[in-house]
């Protein structure tokens, strides 16, 4: 049934938990998930979240509030319903268009060159900051009572890609490094999911993330 042991469960619910009758879909949900040993983590982002600006990195915070606080704080939702995992999937090179974030305009991903690729990976990291930042201040918790663990998905690319121009971004020490923006990032965030795209065997996976591993060591 789950040869490869998988434990983690990302589901992105859209409004549904906003909602009284959602909110008991979803909670119960969460409890069946865990009752077999997953865990359920809250899938949420997109890459206009990265970028600063009360429709952009702002909006990220109002879905937080809306889809996990909210929830987690519901008469309707009794403790072992709730989330484990709040998991951000803001993923800066999937941008395929053009942004304007409070008046200011981004340009699509593809279109951006070194520097500007690698001051959007910095302002990922400022998102996932601002949103640790933005639990803790809420006191969000898991199940158990524990403070709510973040995660993000990275690029296994971002180590070894020559269409990103660190040391030119003029992004502050130590994030003018992959190392340095890496290793930053893990000390904010409890886990990092490495997209190791359409890899079917362990080894290749692994081969994939090898540079990351090293740094999280």
């Amino acid at each position: 049934m789950n040869p490869w042991s998988v434990r983690r469960f990302y589901g992105s619910y859209g409004t549904l938990q906003t909602t009284d009758e959602g909110s008991l879909q979803v909670g119960k949900w969460n409890e069946e998930l865990r009752d077999n040993g997953f865990s359920s983590q809250l899938l949420l982002g997109s890459p206009r979240h990265a970028l600063p600006g009360s429709n952009c990195r702002g909006r990220l915070a109002e879905l937080i509030q809306e889809r996990l606080i909210d929830f987690h704080a519901s008469p309707l939702v009794p403790h072992d319903w709730f989330f484990d995992t709040l998991h951000l999937d803001v993923e800066v090179h999937a941008m395929n268009e053009n942004i304007i974030c409070d008046g200011t305009e981004y340009i699509e991903w593809d279109l951006a060159d070194g520097p500007e690729r690698a001051r959007r990976f910095y302002m990922l990291y400022l998102t996932a900051r601002q949103v640790r930042d933005y639990l803790d201040w809420h006191g969000v918790v898991d199940p158990y009572g524990n403070r709510m663990k973040l995660e993000m998905d990275l690029p296994f690319w971002i180590d070894s890609s020559d269409d990103i121009d660190w040391a030119g971004s003029g992004n502050p020490v130590p994030f003018n490094t992959p190392m340095g923006w890496f290793t930053s990032l893990s000390s904010v965030v409890d886990s990092i999911t490495l997209m190791t795209y359409h890899e079917d065997d362990l080894t290749s996976i692994c081969t994939r993330a090898s540079q990351e591993r090293d740094w999280m060591d």
